[in-house]
Protein backbone atom coordinates (compact mmCIF):
# COMPACT_ATOMS: atom_id res chain seq x y z
CA UNK A 1 0.00 0.00 0.00
CA UNK A 2 1.25 3.19 -0.70
CA UNK A 3 0.73 6.69 1.34
CA UNK A 4 2.11 10.11 2.24
CA UNK A 5 3.94 10.74 4.72
CA UNK A 6 3.87 13.78 6.97
CA UNK A 7 4.71 16.80 5.81
CA UNK A 8 8.04 17.97 5.95
CA UNK A 9 9.25 19.95 8.85
CA UNK A 10 9.69 23.91 7.72
CA UNK A 11 13.54 23.91 9.11
CA UNK A 12 14.08 21.12 6.96
CA UNK A 13 12.73 23.08 3.91
CA UNK A 14 14.50 26.45 4.93
CA UNK A 15 18.17 27.52 4.39
CA UNK A 16 20.29 27.13 8.14
CA UNK A 17 23.48 27.64 8.84
CA UNK A 18 23.80 24.45 11.35
CA UNK A 19 24.61 21.15 9.80
CA UNK A 20 21.12 18.67 10.73
CA UNK A 21 20.83 14.98 10.85
CA UNK A 22 17.62 13.19 10.53
CA UNK A 23 16.24 9.42 10.09
CA UNK A 24 12.76 8.36 9.18
CA UNK A 25 11.67 4.73 9.13
CA UNK A 26 9.02 4.01 6.72
CA UNK A 27 6.84 1.11 7.97
CA UNK A 28 5.26 0.53 4.89
CA UNK A 29 5.84 2.11 0.83
CA UNK A 30 5.78 5.48 1.20
CA UNK A 31 6.20 8.56 -0.32
CA UNK A 32 6.56 12.23 -0.08
CA UNK A 33 5.48 15.41 -1.65
CA UNK A 34 7.82 16.86 -4.19
CA UNK A 35 9.57 19.40 -2.50
CA UNK A 36 12.85 21.11 -2.53
CA UNK A 37 15.59 22.40 0.58
CA UNK A 38 17.75 25.23 0.58
CA UNK A 39 20.04 23.53 2.39
CA UNK A 40 22.19 20.34 -0.21
CA UNK A 41 20.83 16.93 1.27
CA UNK A 42 22.52 13.61 1.30
CA UNK A 43 20.20 11.01 1.36
CA UNK A 44 20.84 7.09 1.98
CA UNK A 45 18.81 4.48 3.82
CA UNK A 46 20.57 1.63 6.03
CA UNK A 47 17.97 -0.93 5.36
CA UNK A 48 15.20 -1.26 2.43
CA UNK A 49 15.36 0.73 -0.62
CA UNK A 50 14.46 4.65 -1.94
CA UNK A 51 13.66 5.73 -5.35
CA UNK A 52 14.39 9.39 -5.56
CA UNK A 53 12.87 11.40 -8.54
CA UNK A 54 13.74 14.56 -10.03
CA UNK A 55 12.71 16.57 -13.17
CA UNK A 56 15.77 14.39 -14.88
CA UNK A 57 15.66 11.26 -13.79
CA UNK A 58 15.10 8.48 -11.01
CA UNK A 59 17.52 6.87 -8.84
CA UNK A 60 16.79 3.52 -6.60
CA UNK A 61 19.18 3.09 -3.79
CA UNK A 62 20.14 0.14 -1.32
CA UNK A 63 21.46 -0.03 1.24
CA UNK A 64 24.55 2.62 1.99
CA UNK A 65 24.18 3.91 -1.65
CA UNK A 66 23.30 7.69 -0.97
CA UNK A 67 22.13 10.48 -2.84
CA UNK A 68 23.92 14.14 -2.81
CA UNK A 69 20.73 16.51 -3.73
CA UNK A 70 22.23 19.89 -4.31
CA UNK A 71 20.06 23.09 -3.02
CA UNK A 72 17.08 23.95 -4.83
CA UNK A 73 16.47 21.01 -6.52
CA UNK A 74 12.91 19.54 -6.53
CA UNK A 75 12.39 16.09 -6.15
CA UNK A 76 10.44 13.48 -4.28
CA UNK A 77 11.49 10.02 -2.34
CA UNK A 78 9.70 7.01 -2.81
CA UNK A 79 10.21 4.57 -0.07
CA UNK A 80 9.93 0.53 0.53
CA UNK A 81 8.63 -0.85 3.17
CA UNK A 82 10.79 -1.47 6.23
CA UNK A 83 13.08 1.01 5.18
CA UNK A 84 15.23 3.08 7.60
CA UNK A 85 16.45 6.11 6.01
CA UNK A 86 19.34 9.05 7.10
CA UNK A 87 19.32 12.51 5.46
CA UNK A 88 22.46 15.36 6.12
CA UNK A 89 21.39 19.05 5.71
CA UNK A 90 24.31 21.33 4.95
CA UNK A 91 24.29 25.13 4.59
CA UNK A 92 25.35 26.85 1.26
CA UNK A 93 28.59 27.59 2.81
CA UNK A 94 31.43 25.98 2.41
CA UNK A 95 30.43 22.52 3.25
CA UNK A 96 28.63 22.14 0.02
CA UNK A 97 31.82 22.53 -2.10
CA UNK A 98 33.03 19.11 -0.57
CA UNK A 99 30.54 18.21 -3.67
CA UNK A 100 29.28 20.33 -6.55
CA UNK A 101 26.74 18.44 -8.36
CA UNK A 102 23.74 15.96 -7.81
CA UNK A 103 25.72 12.16 -7.83
CA UNK A 104 25.00 8.99 -6.14
CA UNK A 105 27.91 7.96 -3.56
CA UNK A 106 28.98 5.16 -1.12
CA UNK A 107 28.49 5.61 2.04
CA UNK A 108 31.06 4.37 4.49
CA UNK A 109 30.32 3.82 8.15
CA UNK A 110 32.88 6.34 8.96
CA UNK A 111 30.25 8.98 7.02
CA UNK A 112 27.71 7.73 8.72
CA UNK A 113 28.56 7.60 12.02
CA UNK A 114 30.00 10.80 11.66
CA UNK A 115 26.42 12.29 10.37
CA UNK A 116 24.63 10.48 13.88
CA UNK A 117 27.04 12.31 15.77
CA UNK A 118 26.23 15.95 14.78
CA UNK A 119 24.01 18.11 17.27
CA UNK A 120 22.49 21.26 17.62
CA UNK A 121 22.88 20.92 20.61
CA UNK A 122 26.88 20.85 20.75
CA UNK A 123 28.24 23.28 17.69
CA UNK A 124 31.75 23.29 19.17
CA UNK A 125 31.92 19.38 18.97
CA UNK A 126 30.10 20.13 15.46
CA UNK A 127 33.07 22.15 14.18
CA UNK A 128 35.29 19.58 14.47
CA UNK A 129 33.08 16.72 13.17
CA UNK A 130 32.55 18.74 9.98
CA UNK A 131 35.90 18.89 8.40
CA UNK A 132 36.21 15.17 8.62
CA UNK A 133 33.07 14.58 7.34
CA UNK A 134 33.64 16.66 4.13
CA UNK A 135 36.73 15.71 3.40
CA UNK A 136 35.37 11.81 3.83
CA UNK A 137 32.80 13.19 1.82
CA UNK A 138 34.87 14.71 -0.93
CA UNK A 139 36.71 11.64 -1.50
CA UNK A 140 33.24 8.77 -1.32
CA UNK A 141 33.94 6.49 -4.05
CA UNK A 142 30.48 6.79 -6.48
CA UNK A 143 27.72 4.43 -6.28
CA UNK A 144 26.58 2.81 -9.25
CA UNK A 145 23.05 2.44 -9.07
CA UNK A 146 19.78 1.78 -10.85
CA UNK A 147 18.71 4.99 -12.40
CA UNK A 148 16.02 5.92 -15.46
CA UNK A 149 16.85 9.18 -17.17
CA UNK A 150 13.00 10.74 -17.43
CA UNK A 151 11.52 11.10 -20.98
CA UNK A 152 9.64 13.79 -22.40
CA UNK A 153 8.84 12.81 -25.58
CA UNK A 154 5.52 11.65 -26.32
CA UNK A 155 6.32 8.46 -28.67
CA UNK A 156 8.81 7.84 -25.43
CA UNK A 157 6.61 8.64 -23.35
CA UNK A 158 3.73 6.48 -24.36
CA UNK A 159 6.49 3.43 -24.52
CA UNK A 160 8.11 3.99 -21.20
CA UNK A 161 4.62 4.40 -19.44
CA UNK A 162 3.34 0.78 -20.33
CA UNK A 163 6.79 -0.92 -19.34
CA UNK A 164 7.32 1.39 -15.55
CA UNK A 165 3.48 0.57 -15.30
CA UNK A 166 3.91 -3.43 -15.67
CA UNK A 167 7.65 -4.09 -15.63
CA UNK A 168 7.22 -7.43 -16.46
CA UNK A 169 5.89 -7.24 -19.81
CA UNK A 170 7.71 -9.61 -22.21
CA UNK A 171 6.92 -7.67 -25.41
CA UNK A 172 9.47 -6.84 -28.18
CA UNK A 173 10.12 -3.56 -29.53
CA UNK A 174 8.36 -4.14 -32.58
CA UNK A 175 5.27 -4.68 -30.56
CA UNK A 176 5.89 -2.06 -28.07
CA UNK A 177 6.46 0.31 -30.96
CA UNK A 178 3.40 -0.31 -33.13
CA UNK A 179 1.41 -0.15 -29.48
CA UNK A 180 2.64 3.37 -29.00
CA UNK A 181 2.20 4.17 -32.81
CA UNK A 182 5.23 4.07 -34.21
CA UNK A 183 8.05 1.91 -35.48
CA UNK A 184 10.82 0.22 -33.70
CA UNK A 185 13.58 2.34 -35.86
CA UNK A 186 12.07 5.69 -34.72
CA UNK A 187 11.92 4.21 -30.90
CA UNK A 188 15.42 3.10 -30.98
CA UNK A 189 16.68 6.33 -32.52
CA UNK A 190 14.87 8.31 -30.04
CA UNK A 191 16.27 6.50 -27.15
CA UNK A 192 19.43 7.25 -28.07
CA UNK A 193 18.82 10.77 -29.03
CA UNK A 194 16.75 11.46 -25.50
CA UNK A 195 18.13 9.31 -22.86
CA UNK A 196 21.68 8.51 -23.97
CA UNK A 197 20.64 4.91 -24.16
CA UNK A 198 19.62 2.14 -26.41
CA UNK A 199 15.87 0.71 -25.80
CA UNK A 200 17.92 -2.76 -24.17
CA UNK A 201 19.82 -0.65 -21.44
CA UNK A 202 16.97 1.66 -20.96
CA UNK A 203 14.66 -1.94 -20.06
CA UNK A 204 17.54 -3.19 -18.38
CA UNK A 205 18.40 -0.36 -15.88
CA UNK A 206 14.36 -0.20 -15.07
CA UNK A 207 15.00 -4.07 -14.35
CA UNK A 208 17.54 -3.25 -12.04
CA UNK A 209 15.56 -1.03 -10.37
CA UNK A 210 12.41 -3.32 -10.13
CA UNK A 211 15.01 -5.79 -8.50
CA UNK A 212 16.48 -3.81 -6.10
CA UNK A 213 12.85 -2.81 -4.45
CA UNK A 214 12.07 -6.31 -4.87
CA UNK A 215 14.90 -7.89 -3.36
CA UNK A 216 14.73 -5.10 -0.23
CA UNK A 217 11.08 -7.02 0.21
CA UNK A 218 12.61 -9.96 0.70
CA UNK A 219 11.70 -11.86 -2.74
CA UNK A 220 13.93 -14.23 -4.06
CA UNK A 221 16.31 -13.87 -7.45
CA UNK A 222 14.07 -16.94 -9.07
CA UNK A 223 10.85 -14.80 -8.42
CA UNK A 224 11.92 -11.75 -9.54
CA UNK A 225 13.76 -13.31 -13.10
CA UNK A 226 10.36 -15.20 -13.55
CA UNK A 227 8.28 -12.04 -13.37
CA UNK A 228 10.87 -9.77 -15.10
CA UNK A 229 10.52 -12.73 -18.23
CA UNK A 230 14.23 -14.09 -17.63
CA UNK A 231 14.21 -18.27 -18.24
CA UNK A 232 16.23 -18.31 -14.95
CA UNK A 233 17.51 -16.82 -11.73
CA UNK A 234 21.22 -17.38 -13.46
CA UNK A 235 20.22 -15.36 -16.33
CA UNK A 236 19.01 -12.33 -14.19
CA UNK A 237 22.45 -12.86 -12.15
CA UNK A 238 24.14 -12.28 -15.43
CA UNK A 239 22.78 -9.08 -16.59
CA UNK A 240 22.62 -7.80 -13.26
CA UNK A 241 26.74 -7.96 -13.06
CA UNK A 242 27.51 -6.93 -15.90
CA UNK A 243 25.61 -3.93 -15.58
CA UNK A 244 26.49 -3.30 -11.92
CA UNK A 245 29.63 -4.96 -11.39
CA UNK A 246 28.46 -7.51 -8.80
CA UNK A 247 26.01 -10.24 -7.96
CA UNK A 248 22.76 -9.23 -6.47
CA UNK A 249 23.62 -10.98 -3.00
CA UNK A 250 27.34 -9.24 -2.86
CA UNK A 251 25.30 -5.78 -4.06
CA UNK A 252 23.29 -5.63 -1.07
CA UNK A 253 26.04 -7.27 1.28
CA UNK A 254 28.54 -4.01 0.03
CA UNK A 255 28.86 -1.51 3.08
CA UNK A 256 32.79 -0.39 3.11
Amino acid sequence: MKGQIPQLKPEMLSATSVPTAVSYFYAREQAQAWHSHATVQLTWCSRGAITIHTAQASWTLPPWRGLWIPSGLPHQTHAQAGTQTHNLYLSETGEKKCIEALCPLRVTPLVHQLVNELSAQHPARNALILPLLCNELSQAPAATVGCLPVVTEPRLLALTGMLTMHPGNHQTLATLSLRAGTTSRTIARLFRQHTGLTFAQWRQQLTIMTSINQLSQGVSVEEIAQQQGYCNGSALIAMFSKVLGMTPQRYFALRS
